[in-house]
């Protein structure tokens, strides 16, 4: 179990971390073209860690492995449009706790079996994940359209990490691979049919708050040049991620590995905290706690 609380403390915290850069790169570059280029790099540094581990190809390996594909990028894209649509502060708990949830449902469903500590670690780990995303700001709401797109977002999030886990254990990191290799290519797919509509183009910048966003282009000089560094480090550590993730589901239980990994908004608020002088408020220093809580109480289970 140590291991796999290790290695899914990792994923998380790598997760988190990726998602910051992939913010900063997001702003300057757009969200479109930040997706591709960290879907590429993610693909390029699980298929060098393939090289190293190895695994055993089969229909059965990618087609779990593409199936994850579809529900992760399908999910960022729901993700992203819920947050266009809603307040950011009540969208990720609810996309957070969601996916965290659904591999635990799952878990339970084929029958793995938890003991009262691990259920008391997994209630504290996605109470203090929620707890870590939630900004209260005056006056927000969340409308009937964002909330969908934010369960949809966390119920395909949750299932990309059920794929990952059903396929075959011999398989290695194959599916890390091709979970990243089929959003680079929806992701390519989108920006090429974006360039032939005008329609798709505009969809695409309402990812970035709206349709009259400018193309999406980096600004000259250093500035554009730490753009797409930040991009850059966004996409090695999410190929970084997903072999984690998968190497955790391979050394330890469902429920325990998917809620650990799911503690990536707690990387990415201490990174904002700590670099963009965000400050925390008492509810996510208490998200934190929570979350520290319940990681040392799994390495105990």
């Amino acid at each position: 179990m140590i291991v796999a609380v290790a290695l899914a403390l990792a994923c998380g915290m790598s997760y988190g971390v990726s998602d910051f850069f992939g913010g900063v790169s997001s702003a300057r570059v757009r969200v479109a073209p930040t997706s591709f280029l960290t879907y590429g790099l993610a693909t390029v540094v699980a298929a060098a860690a393939l090289l190293v581990a190895g695994g055993r190809w089969s229909g059965s390996a990618l087609a779990w492995a593409v199936l994850a594909g579809l529900f992760a990028v399908s999910g960022t894209l729901a993700f992203y449009a819920a947050l266009v649509a809603g307040p950011m502060s009540l969208v990720t708990p609810i996309v957070g706790t969601i996916e965290s949830a659904v591999p635990v449902i799952a878990a339970v469903l084929i029958g793995q079996r938890m003991t009262a500590l691990t259920w008391l670690a997994i209630v504290l780990a996605i109470a203090g994940g929620a707890l870590v995303s939630l900004k209260i700001g005056a006056g927000e709401r969340l409308t009937a359209r964002p909330a969908l797109l934010a369960v949809a977002g966390g119920l395909l999030f949750g299932g990309s990490i059920i794929a990952l886990n059903r396929a075959p254990r011999d398989s290695g990191l194959i599916p890390a691979v091709f979970e990243g290799g089929v959003g680079f290519v929806i992701m390519a797919a989108l920006l090429a049919w974006a360039r032939a509509s005008t329609r798709v183009s505009r969809l695409l910048r309402l990812f970035d708050g709206g349709a009259d966003a400018a193309p999406a282009a980096a600004a000259p000089g250093r500035s554009g040049i730490r753009s797409y560094a930040a991009g850059i480090a966004s996409g090695v550590l999410l190929g970084a991620s997903n072999t984690l993730l998968v190497l955790a589901l391979r050394a330890g239980p469902l429920a325990v590995v998917s809620v650990l990994a799911d503690l990536y908004p707690v990387a990415a608020v201490l990174l904002a905290w700590l670099v963009l002088r965000e400050r925390l408020s008492a509810v996510q220093v208490s998200g934190v706690a929570l979350a520290v809580g319940a990681s040392a109480l799994f390495a105990l289970a």
